[in-house]
């Protein structure tokens, strides 16, 4: 685990429908992101979040998910979005603990060709 003291976290919104979130350790180098798509049907998806190994456990999936959601509630609260993600075992946690519902599971699966 590489220790870090500070962590920043930056939007960039690439067009009207997709926002990147990336945490920066203390040299400004990218250690995680987490992204949002605005999509028809008032519909927002959280998707492709990551924290690179040697990073994790320290709070940084946390402060990439309090920033989209900082972001997502100044924008888009209070007219009549959903929010919607697809997420692995190890994050659901965190999806439980800010009111998401279950709603399926999902099957990965791989074809080499």
């Amino acid at each position: 685990m590489t220790e870090i003291n500070k962590i920043k976290v930056i939007h960039i919104k690439h067009d009207k429908n997709f926002v990147a979130f990336m945490a920066m350790n203390d040299d400004s180098q990218p250690i995680g992101w987490a992204n949002l798509t605005v999509q028809l049907d008032n519909k927002l998806k959280f998707q492709d979040a990551f924290v690179l190994e040697p990073y994790r456990r320290q709070g940084v999936y946390t402060q990439l998910w309090d920033s989209r959601m900082e972001y997502i509630n100044t924008h888009y609260a209070g007219k009549g979005y959903t929010l919607y993600a697809y997420c692995k075992p190890m994050s659901i946690g965190q999806f439980r603990k800010h009111g998401f519902d279950e709603v399926e599971m999902l099957t990965h699966v791989t074809k080499e060709i």
